[in-house]
């Protein structure tokens, strides 16, 4: 088997159920996370002197409910930056009028994208919701922060990913 051969039978077998497999396994860190903050929140409102910080706490439930609803939250930034839904079937962005031979190979790795990005979409979210968490600075938690909105972003693009190629394509009057 060729490299293309293994790109196209990775991309037909494997795109949607590594996807739901990331927006299940973000599903049950998010649970688990807003039972840990609900505990912690309980804790602290028990034993603590100088009062509980729930701006933070509620902040950490917040994320992690973005965590439970991951696909929704995906649609929501893709409808922001004009892109519509998330799709995770198999892509046809390349035709094989303009590609040839090779356009079955540039739609799996365009699949392949696809998963990476929902990857680090779930980064993103999850890194804002452990910001949040007790133990961090200030410096820390912001650059944490910081680095988690970049994930989003670059998450996002890259699950969309065949129409940030048209974008481009159209804003540097690109063609191909």
């Amino acid at each position: 088997m060729d490299l293309e051969s293994v790109l196209i039978q990775v991309a037909n077998g494997g795109q949607q159920p590594m996807t739901r497999l990331i927006i299940g396994f973000a599903a049950l860190v998010g649970i688990i996370g807003v039972i840990a903050y609900l505990i912690s929140l309980r804790n602290k409102a028990r034993h603590s002197t100088k009062g509980v910080e729930a701006g933070k706490i509620f902040a950490g439930i917040i994320f992690s409910v973005c965590l439970i609803s991951l696909e929704a939250q995906m649609n929501t930034g893709g409808a922001t930056l004009g892109f519509g839904d998330v799709s995770f079937g198999p892509v046809s962005y390349a035709s094989e009028s303009t590609f040839g031979m090779g356009a079955s190979a540039v739609n799996a790795v365009l699949g392949i994208v696809r998963v990476l990005g929902a990857y680090f979409f779930y980064k993103g979210v999850k890194g804002l919701k452990d910001s949040f968490l007790e133990g961090h600075t200030e410096l820390s938690a912001s650059g944490q922060r910081g680095a988690s909105l970049v994930k989003i972003i670059c998450g996002l693009f890259l699950i969309f990913d065949t129409q940030t190629l048209d974008s481009l394509q159209s804003t540097l009057n690109l063609h191909w």
